[in-house]
């Protein structure tokens, strides 16, 4: 299950409390199986070359850490902002390479598909000193255009036919490198699971007030930083912020500052 099929799966729960009729799930295509109808094309090759928001792991502690915040109002073009809030606070510790990777939903290119499965594929996007945020929408629509999000790995294949003792066993050592290093396969992951009004979110007399979704930052080989956008439509418009990060790349404060630096920069009144 991917960030919008646990939406899906939420809301129709909220209609099923309403006694409204849910809307369901009528497919069971997986990611891979949707992206190669799309498209015949592997993903370009991609190494560790991109440096982390908050510069070095400093240490081999497990684990991740959160922070969530919540501005009053939409953030305006909230990825490319944020990635460029994001680039900026990197080269203040580093001259290195940065990338952004945003998931995108596979539903999107087939309308009658409903299902809580894993339906995600994703952008890689490169963002310099001179990028804009014109710039960095150019990229995305040229990606989204030519399905680059549908194109996988050219080893995809084979990984059904690996163990997983050894698959995790192989991701651990990959992670271990890219702390020694402090080079990564993206700088930072940037989510934007949508906007859902408020009264989409009651029933049964329970009556929610916002929302927000968080990648659970488990496993071996985590993003070296999240930011998850959740937009909740009501008289009091508003948006949650999560920002997690690797325990490695969070301490001496830097969760805290990598915060401070996008909540000042956006521009938005902080409610919470």
């Amino acid at each position: 299950m991917d960030g919008q099929g646990a939406i899906a799966w939420a809301l129709d729960i909220f209609r099923a409390l309403r006694e409204e009729a849910p809307i369901g799930s009528n497919s069971k295509l997986t990611d891979i199986e949707l992206s190669k109808s799309l498209i015949n094309k592997s993903l370009p090759e991609i190494s560790n070359k991109y440096i982390a928001p908050t510069g070095k792991p400093d240490n081999y502690e497990k684990g991740a850490i959160w922070i969530r915040k919540t501005v009053k109002g939409f953030i305006n073009k909230a990825i490319p902002q944020i990635g460029i809030i994001l680039a900026k606070e990197a080269w203040k510790l580093s001259n290195g390479k940065f990338c952004i990777m945003i998931p995108v939903d596979l539903r999107r290119r087939n309308k009658k598909i409903t299902s809580v499965g894993n339906l995600t594929g994703n952008l890689f996007i490169e963002i310099d000193k001179n990028s804009t945020i014109k710039d960095i929408q150019k990229k995305i629509i040229y990606q989204l255009r030519h399905y680059y999000e549908c194109m996988l790995p050219k080893n995809i294949n084979i990984v059904k036919y690996i163990p997983i003792k050894l698959l995790h066993s192989s991701l651990k050592k990959v992670a271990e490198q890219k702390n020694k290093t402090g080079l990564f396969t993206y700088s930072s992951m940037i989510t934007h699971l949508g906007r859902i009004p408020v009264n989409a979110l009651c029933g049964r007399g329970f009556v929610g007030k916002t929302w927000y979704g968080a990648n659970s930052m488990s496993g071996d080989d985590l993003p070296p930083l999240l930011v998850s956008i959740s937009e909740t439509e009501s008289i009091n418009n508003h948006t949650n912020i999560l920002i997690g990060i690797s325990k490695p790349l969070a301490s001496k404060g830097r969760l805290e500052k990598i915060v401070t630096a996008i909540i000042n920069e956006i521009g938005l009144p902080l409610l919470q």
